[in-house]
């Protein structure tokens, strides 16, 4: 993809993503990870494909179907890393947005004077910076989102009842890599 497509295409996005930060850090600590995963009152939430709901908690407990499970030592490490893994997801997400409306805000502001200064290179060089800003923060959350993959899977392993809430597959990491440009 041209760079200068790539640029207003990240430039959309971030003031997307500055919109659904703005949102997400203004008004609540909630955010969704591929529209199936929550986090609410510190608790990360699962729907399955059925909406039944498997719910983690910060010290790795863990509720299918409201049914609370019996872990062993191994199988609380991965539920809290699950955990922790997701939160991750959300802080970054949260980072990105800011990061997206900062990105706009000096953006807007480089079409303004590179308009009135007649220096058009301006605008493309400002946008170019703030966009590998934006990107590195977009890597983070591809990364992290492979790690969740990660460990769904070796929690399913460990508690096949989990298997229901694996939710994050392959193509979806692929989906996020694939949009994303890598350093």
């Amino acid at each position: 993809m041209h760079r200068s497509n790539l640029t207003l295409r990240i430039v959309f996005l971030a003031l997307l993503a500055a919109s659904l930060g703005a949102c997400v850090s203004g008004y609540s600590t909630e955010g969704a990870i591929a529209n199936r995963i929550t986090v609410h009152n510190g608790y990360v939430s699962i729907y399955s494909s059925d909406a039944s709901l498997a719910v983690i908690t910060a010290s790795g407990d863990l509720r299918i179907a409201g049914t609370p499970m019996s872990l062993t030592a191994p199988q609380r490490v991965l539920t809290r890393r699950y955990y922790n893994q997701v939160r991750d997801i959300e802080h970054q997400g949260i980072a990105t947005g800011k990061a997206g409306a900062t990105m706009a805000g000096k953006v807007i502001g480089a079409v303004i004077t590179g308009l009135a200064s007649g220096d058009t290179d301006r605008i493309d060089r400002t946008a170019n910076l703030q966009t590998t800003k934006v990107e590195a923060s977009v890597v983070k959350i591809c990364d992290d989102l492979q790690m969740v993959q990660n460990t769904q899977s070796q929690i399913t392993a460990q508690i096949p009842a989990f298997a229901a809430y694996t939710v994050i597959d392959k193509q979806q990491v692929i989906d996020c890599r694939s949009d994303t440009p890598h350093p």
